[in-house]
């Protein structure tokens, strides 16, 4: 139900004036529309409502580190040494959760400039222009005859605002604001999932890599141990079955490490795919002897992180925001049930050749 106070103004003349007033107001309206459109060349370069003031996480681009020589994210070959930063830092900006979470928060962003541009007046306007020609002709002599033909043009401009609604427009630039914070936690969570991810997938690949070097070395073991056997075979002073059983051993030992080595390429594979490589793409580990330090926590520090989790994590506080959201929305559909008082105005002007 909306209550209306409207003012139409209709201009119908053969002059023009009015017509030329209009058109010379929707050439400059046309202009304006032309230097918005190039002020939006960069992304969110044209930012009327102030969008980009809300909160807003940070990019990945800003989140790695700086590499000197090197644009944010712009990464090289993996080189011959790939530490954990370097593989955080690869999979932050090149995993598609990231990139996806992100583009959601820039949504979320234009929605709720949408619905600030809710509040604002509505202006419009239709330009219309045709050529006419037309002849009239009567088989009587004493009914005249004429024909004419010109252009034809009309314009229209109408004024539309929306003054009191009983709060309808606040409750959705409320639950967009909402929405935002809620993809922006989200965004957070998927940061936090990357890293989780990618340093599980590493220290998987550096498992692999320790085990791949313990089978061979296992392997160096029962293969000399093979030889030491079929050696005292032949001096008489061992029987048959023990060379059978340093063989067994030797080939058990050759199949470990067979495995070994499947388990460490898939590991590097699946790495390779955290940081956007192929998965044969080839990646050598670095030294991780020292990677990271043992030092244990102590039971009150984690309790400490558990209750510091409880209220800062950002899946917790992406819940939040949508139930926020949610409420908002029931606001604002118990409002849309009541009358809005609006202003609207029109004027129109239109013309066309005189026969």
């Amino acid at each position: 139900m909306s209550m209306k106070v409207c003012m139409n103004v209709s201009l119908s003349r053969c002059g023009m004036r009015s017509s030329r007033a209009i058109c010379a107001a929707f050439w400059t309206a046309g202009a304006w529309f032309a230097i918005a459109a190039h002020a939006q060349q960069p992304v969110l370069a044209f930012d009327p409502l102030g969008v980009r003031r809300e909160p807003m996480p940070l990019p990945v681009s800003m989140r790695v580190p700086v590499v000197p020589g090197m644009a944010p994210c712009g990464f090289a070959p993996p080189g011959s040494a790939l530490g954990l930063e370097e593989a955080v830092s690869r999979a932050l900006c090149r995993h598609p959760l990231t990139q996806r979470s992100w583009a959601n928060a820039q949504v979320q962003a234009a929605k709720l400039g949408e619905a600030e541009a809710a509040r604002l007046p509505t202006l419009s306007g239709v330009l219309n222009g045709s050529a006419e020609r037309a002849a009239t002709s009567s088989p009587f002599a004493s009914q005249s005859q004429s024909d004419y033909s010109g252009p034809a043009r009309a314009a229209q401009l109408a004024f539309e605002w929306v003054i009191f609604d009983f709060g309808a427009r606040s409750a959705e630039v409320a639950k967009a604001r909402e929405w935002l914070v809620a993809a922006n936690q989200s965004f957070n969570a998927a940061v936090l999932d990357v890293l989780y991810t990618t340093a599980r997938d590493y220290f998987a690949a550096v498992t692999a890599q320790a085990q791949v070097e313990a089978a061979h070395e296992a392997e160096s073991n029962a293969q000399q141990s093979a030889r030491a056997a079929h050696a005292r075979l032949k001096s008489g002073i061992a029987s048959i079955s023990d060379e059978l059983q340093a063989r067994t051993a030797h080939d058990q030992a050759l199949l470990r490490t067979i495995d070994a080595e499947r388990a460490w390429q898939e590991a590097l594979g699946t790495l390779a795919i955290d940081m956007g490589l192929r998965p044969d793409d080839p990646v050598t580990l670095a030294d991780t002897a020292e990677l990271v330090p043992r030092t244990a926590q102590p039971p009150d520090a984690v309790k400490t992180l558990i209750d510091e989790a409880l209220q800062r994590h950002p899946r917790l506080l992406a819940a939040r925001a949508s139930l926020d959201a949610t409420e908002a929305s029931l606001r604002s559909i118990r409002a849309q049930t009541l009358p809005s008082i609006r202003i609207e105005a029109s004027v129109s002007s239109s013309s066309r050749p005189i026969a």
